[in-house]
């Protein structure tokens, strides 16, 4: 995380959907193992260190080189962006809109969990607005 893609853009959330508890509880001690291995020593460039901000959700910090006014360079501890792990939300409802538009969407955009959970810190995701979706 905190690198520069190919098309540009900054790799700021890393996402792991489990479909189930085992692998998400082997998702999550991947994670921890990382977190034991590298949060105790010194924070250096390229080097990641993982906090558990919410259950599942890993804020990745390292150190960026920063350039002083006099033209020497520090290094700056900076959060690069988030680590989610979390189940797929398979215990929502079956959706197929259709002309009578009676089916629920109850939980599918409400609840933050599409198409992941954001981490608090980040607030929840936008309403979908549409011109074509119609509300009662």
């Amino acid at each position: 995380m905190g690198r520069v893609l190919n098309d540009g853009t900054v790799l700021r959330r890393v996402v792991v959907l489990c479909k189930t508890e085992r692998i998400r509880k082997r998702a999550l001690a991947v994670v921890n193992g990382l977190a034991e291995a590298n949060n105790p020593q010194i924070l250096i460039a390229g080097r990641r260190h993982f906090r558990e901000v919410e259950p599942g959700t890993y804020a990745v910090w390292t150190a960026l080189e920063s350039k002083l006014k006099d033209g020497r360079t520090q290094l700056v501890d900076t959060l690069v962006g988030y680590a989610i792990i979390q189940l797929l939300p398979i215990w929502l409802p079956k959706v197929r809109i259709d002309a009578s538009n009676t089916h629920s969407l109850a939980g599918w955009f409400g609840e933050n969990y599409l198409p992941y959970k954001k981490p608090v810190v980040l607030g929840g995701w936008r309403v979908v607005d549409s011109p074509l979706v119609t509300r009662h």
